[in-house]
């Protein structure tokens, strides 16, 4: 993708009061010397891309002008009034700000305006133009005494930073755009040493994938002296793998003929309902079942590419999948389908963290490793898969407790029940059934007083009191999101399905504010930012975290 487009000046405004006066402004800049290098988002945008242009265009331009007309700073105490986001923005990147009042037309700040904007604007001062009888020499002193000295300066520091500078070595794993704060100074390829020069004091780089313009690796970067010599290590790939892996996530759902399909990012069906089960895909591939219920994996093209076979199977995980024989054995397949491990156990689970649980003929469970190998002896009533580095393991007093990868025994076998670790808490159990959390040493740090609670995800875990209400508590035990709700699901991309009173689902983000109200007979987690909702006509949609429906499926 190409750079953003380079601007001298940024002009803000608000629409009402304040579009007329930004029209007549910018030709009146062009005309003296700033043709094409003017920013105005009535003429500038037509594609709905708001959001994402506006910002690189405050970025790009050293000059912001904020028109302030009667009543414009008045919906700036909304987080998501656009000309708050734009002046923040400003003042965030150090532009050089200039208010211009036109025709006399702004009063003053209002009082509940956000101190930041009042103390940021305020320090500044204000331009007058008259639009009527002097606009021109009002126009050409703004130009004159506010924008041509910061140009030449800024032009002048330019003209000498390429020999004057610290020299700074940068490094990357991915072609890309050297931005500081907001304006190209250089660029950058993979395999070459290549340099910028820096003057001494403090500086925002951006450094922005020339293949992926919305994909940039930000950096707040500080040059002690003029004679400094460095070098700065730029990683876009994995944000680059993120950006391809979320854009092709496929969806399984159920259509009206009972049957599975898949739909994509926008709600378009890419893989038609013919199947009678299908997973979620993992290492591109989906498990999915035929008309007879055998099992085998298809493409996100929909194509199979390991025939369904099987009695039954597991998704793959760490390049291989276990699958279940007619005789009712397991075993597991790598992806051509070929038998890596023979179908000889009872029961399995997928790898996770090189181990896979087994369970041999006695009704025993231990672990092998992806050569078969058993390296824990199945000696335990009852195992969990392996997550950050321990197992939840059952004894034959039917207790639970810990081991790490050497079978050592790290948290006694002590709690009535006890689930996989999960961003550094597992959930136990007491003998009173009453819910808590462990650390990694074993230590109770969130009381067993919870009647229910499921796995920390994104920082919550999902709770219920004894009159079964739901809430949410943070990883010191403390209720964030009170126990007010019918039922709830985990939090997914920063949201989580709630069921409130009248058995209606919406979603909640991680203050417990309804961003999406609770209208819904069911609704699913959210997943590549998209989630799936029925209605009261039992019609199945997908919808985006603003609830706004995407499709009907």
């Amino acid at each position: 993708m190409a750079t953003p487009k380079q601007y001298d000046i940024f002009i803000s405004y608000r629409r009402e009061g304040g579009k007329n006066f930004a029209r007549i402004l910018k030709p009146e800049l062009e005309k003296r010397g700033f043709q094409d290098r003017v920013f105005l988002d009535f003429d500038e945008l037509k594609d709905g891309k708001f959001d994402k242009r506006i910002m690189d265009a405050i970025d790009s331009a050293p000059i912001f002008i904020i028109i302030l007309s009667d009543g414009c700073l008045d919906r700036c105490v909304n987080e998501d009034d656009w000309v708050r986001q734009e002046i923040l923005h400003a003042l965030e990147t150090n532009k050089h700000i200039i208010p211009v009042v036109c025709d006399k037309s702004f009063k003053d700040f209002p009082i509940d305006i956000p101190e930041v904007i009042k103390k940021g604007l305020g320090q500044h001062q204000f331009t007058q133009i008259d639009t009527d009888t002097l606009l021109r020499a009002s126009v050409n002193e703004l130009v004159e005494f506010r924008i041509t000295p910061v140009i030449s300066k800024l032009a002048k520091e330019e003209e000498t930073s390429s020999n004057i500078g610290a020299e700074i070595h940068v490094f990357t794993d991915a072609d890309c755009n050297i931005l500081r704060f907001g304006k190209q100074i250089g660029a950058a390829v993979v395999n070459e040493d290549n340099i910028i020069r820096l003057m001494k004091g403090n500086h925002l780089l951006d450094f922005v994938s020339v293949e992926y313009n919305d994909i940039k690796q930000t950096l707040k970067y500080s040059v002690p002296d003029n004679d400094y010599s460095d070098f700065i290590e730029v990683k876009l790939q994995e944000l680059i793998a993120a950006e391809i892996e979320l854009n092709n996530v496929l969806t399984p759902f159920q259509g009206y003929n009972g049957k599975y399909g898949f739909f994509d990012k926008t709600g378009n069906v890419v893989i038609p309902c013919t199947w009678k089960r299908a997973e979620f895909f993992s290492e591109e591939l989906a498990c999915v079942a035929a008309e007879n219920y055998k099992y085998g994996f298809i493409d996100k093209t929909g194509k199979d590419v390991i025939p369904c076979m099987w009695e039954d199977a597991y998704s793959f995980s760490e390049g291989l999948a276990c699958v279940q024989d007619e005789n009712g054995k397991w075993g597991f397949i790598d992806k051509t389908g070929k038998v890596v491990i023979p179908c000889k156990w009872k029961r399995m689970e997928s790898f996770s963290e090189g181990l896979a649980k087994v369970q041999d003929e006695n009704g025993k469970w231990g672990f092998i490793d992806k050569t078969g190998k058993v390296v824990i002896p199945c000696t335990w009533k009852f195992v969990e898969s392996y997550s950050e580095g321990l197992a939840t393991v059952q004894d034959e007093n039917r207790k639970n407790g810990f081991i790490n990868k050497t079978e050592k025994v790290v948290i006694p076998c002590t709690w009535k029940s006890a689930r996989s670790f999960s961003e550094g808490l597992a959930l136990v159990v007491d003998e009173n059934w009453k819910y808590g959390f462990v650390d990694k040493a074993g230590r109770l740090v969130i009381p067993c007083k919870w009647e229910y609670a499921d796995d920390f995800s994104e920082g919550l875990a999902r709770v219920h009191d004894e009159i079964r209400e739901f809430g949410y508590i943070d990883k010191t035990g403390k209720v964030v999101i009170s126990c007010t709700w019918k039922s709830v699901e985990s939090f997914s991309d920063g949201l989580a399905a709630v069921e409130d009173k009248n058995g209606k689902y919406g979603y909640i983000d991680k203050t417990g504010e309804v961003v999406i109200p609770c209208r819904w007979e069911n609704a699913d987690g959210f997943n590549a930012g998209l989630a799936i909702v029925e209605d009261e006509n039992n019609k199945w949609y997908t919808i985006n975290k603003k609830g706004e429906i995407v499709s009907e499926i």
